[in-house]
């Protein structure tokens, strides 16, 4: 086989495997999706006309900064 077959059948293998894990614990994904909707709302509401120049929105930079907290989940090794 080649790497890049290699490649995607381990890639295949890994997603199968976390699609298994989302369907076993369900409020852990919705928690993790649900987490930064929330936070992006709030921190819109809150902050969202007391800083920044004029001119440019807020939820320019908030809503890329949002969506890399959920990019990148920190896993906890198993004790």
């Amino acid at each position: 086989m080649s790497t890049v077959a290699l490649a995607m059948r381990d890639s295949g293998a890994m997603l199968r495997r976390d699609f298994t894990h989302s369907k076993r614990n369900l409020m852990m994904t919705i928690s993790g999706i649900a987490t930064p909707v929330f936070m992006m709302l709030l921190f819109a509401g809150v902050f969202g006309g007391a800083i920044g120049p004029q001119g440019i929105d807020y939820i320019d930079f908030l809503a890329p900064g949002s969506s890399s907290c959920r990019q990148e989940p920190v896993r906890r090794p198993p004790p």
